[in-house]
């Protein structure tokens, strides 16, 4: 649902160039997407950013607590002890966890994909869960929105630098340096 959306808002050329971008970036390394720094990467984080934020956020509004989702970074289940399958104890669903505790700087082995940024969307909205761990972007950024990050997928944006832009943009530079400074501690 979340590439539907997508692709109803930027149309079939961005989709076009985005489906190419993940077929031909495959052949250049592991993981599913292939490797960060190729000419189509900027425009498959953008497309993944999006979908897994929002697939996430969307299960844990149907099945809050009682969810279940497995871990993409590693297969160390200690590593992923409060993400694997429920709530962590703490009241938050295990797709919450998956966003909050989603890590940019774990080692390619543990996730060739790391370069997806798969919880920048959830630290730019939420209101202070954060994680414990030291390798888990810390951020000061609160009260985005999902209509907010769907507006800033436009036609012009091909990459996570130009989403950034276009997000400010379109948001009077709201918290300008923390939102900056996230999406730096996500590589972008």
């Amino acid at each position: 649902m979340s590439h539907a959306t997508h692709f109803n808002k930027v149309g079939n050329w961005w989709w076009t160039e985005f489906g190419v971008s993940e077929y031909l970036n495959t052949f250049n390394g592991l993981g599913v997407y292939g490797p960060c720094c190729t000419a189509h990467s900027p425009r498959i984080a953008v497309g993944e950013a999006w979908a897994y934020h929002m697939g996430h956020y969307l299960s844990d509004k149907k099945w809050g607590l009682q969810s279940t989702t497995l871990p993409e970074q590693g297969t160390d289940i200690k590593e992923h002890e409060n993400v694997l399958f429920f709530s962590n104890g703490g009241g938050y669903s295990s797709h919450t966890n998956f966003l909050e505790e989603y890590s940019p700087t774990r080692p390619v082995s543990l996730d060739p994909n790391r370069w997806i940024p798969k919880g920048l969307m959830n630290d730019l909205m939420d209101g202070g869960v954060e994680s414990l761990r030291s390798n888990i972007p810390f951020d000061l950024v609160s009260g985005y929105t999902n209509a907010q990050f769907y507006n800033a997928l436009t036609t012009d944006v091909g990459g996570m630098f130009t989403y950034r832009d276009k997000l400010l943009q379109q948001n009077n530079y709201n918290q300008q340096n923390e939102v900056t400074q996230i999406f730096s501690e996500y590589g972008y």
